[in-house]
């Protein structure tokens, strides 16, 4: 293969991963692969993504899912609290954001039996406030 070549792909590589593209991967999973539940997309309310940052905490990004994602979300957060409780064991889930995980929340089964509602939005915690505001923008705007 050419030295050009092999630079335009990892160009492109780079810009895909750097969320240069129009087309937005959002996902909630969960990380062992065994619930069959992931909320997409299509789940998200995309223009509902915005940056959050009180003093002394990590920057946030809020945002909401449409009914069928807070359904979904139910429906994963529930089999994770149930498989916690079943195994004895903390349970995770992952936010993706075009390829990136941000986030690993966990489902304490002890706390949250029955999983987690996201009747009002989620929130996630992703560090500094530029990549806050880079991973809400990119939320929003694909």
């Amino acid at each position: 293969m050419s030295r050009a070549i092999l630079a335009t792909l990892v160009v492109v590589s780079l810009l895909t991963a750097c969320g240069a593209s129009n087309d937005l991967e959002f996902r909630i999973y969960d990380t062992r692969h065994q619930a069959n539940i992931e909320i997409l997309t299509s789940d998200l309310v995309r223009e509902s993504a915005k940056v959050h940052k009180l003093p002394g905490n990590p920057a946030t990004v809020y945002f909401k899912l449409t009914d069928q994602g807070q359904s979904k979300f139910r429906r994963l957060t529930r089999a994770l609290a149930k498989r916690g409780a079943r195994l004895h064991a903390f349970q995770q889930m992952a936010v993706e954001v075009n390829g990136k995980v941000y986030a690993r929340p966990g489902i304490d089964y002890k706390v949250m039996p029955d999983g987690f509602t996201p009747d009002t939005g989620l929130e996630i915690n992703v560090g500094d406030l530029a990549t806050a505001r880079r991973v809400a923008k990119e939320m929003r705007s694909g």
